[in-house]
């Protein structure tokens, strides 16, 4: 039914997502229909717009569908570009899920700061893997062993496009981590809703 509509409406609905996108800084707003796959797309007249790829496999997709909201960070398998993914679902008139609205938003600004300043920072999940950090060549790798199950979730997912996830320090007992010769303090964070707070 959703397809139909949005068939109907010509693309429409891709200027308006297009043009919401732009006036709120998202990188990306894309709605999907029941098997995941992308009906209409504010990158749509871009050469790796979503439309027409199938999502299904994302955690943001299937807690959408589950009737929940969903959030995830990801390296995007279309664009190659990571970014936090926030979802809902979009009910029909039964209030059953017809499909799943995205919104993507790209923190690699937020990265951009970090090195401008100086700082030396890292944000990792709660498998441990590297999301953000203020030097390149620590992304998306692993402050401690990843369990086989987290793995297997992980390249199920596709969250990290292949990237091989190699061990990038050790931690220490007082919270410490250990890159190489240099040890680096380092803070907790429990995100439960982003941003989430942090406790020092």
């Amino acid at each position: 039914m959703i397809a139909a509509d949005i068939a109907e409406s010509g693309n429409r609905l891709d200027w308006h997502l297009q043009r919401v996108a732009r006036e709120s800084g998202a990188a990306a707003i894309f709605l999907t229909d029941a098997s995941g796959v992308t009906l209409a797309a504010s990158n749509f007249d871009e050469s790796d717009s979503f439309v027409g790829h199938r999502y299904a496999y994302r955690p943001y997709f299937l807690d959408a569908m589950a009737g929940g909201r969903g959030e995830f960070f990801a390296v995007g398998n279309t664009t190659g570009r990571p970014g936090y993914f926030v979802s809902a679902p979009v009910a029909g008139a039964d209030g059953q899920p017809l499909g799943v609205l995205v919104v993507k938003v790209s923190l690699e600004a937020l990265e951009d700061t970090w090195r401008q300043a100086g700082e030396t920072v890292l944000l990792a999940d709660a498998n441990r893997v590297v999301l953000l950090a203020s030097r390149r060549s620590w992304k998306y790798r692993t402050l401690e062993p990843l369990a086989p199950a987290a793995l297997d979730d992980i390249r199920a997912q596709q969250q990290f496009r292949g990237a091989p996830l190699s061990p990038l320090a050790r931690s220490l007992e007082d919270g410490s981590l250990v890159l190489g010769a240099s040890a680096i303090w380092m803070s907790r964070c429990s995100v439960v809703r982003w941003p989430g707070n942090c406790t020092f």
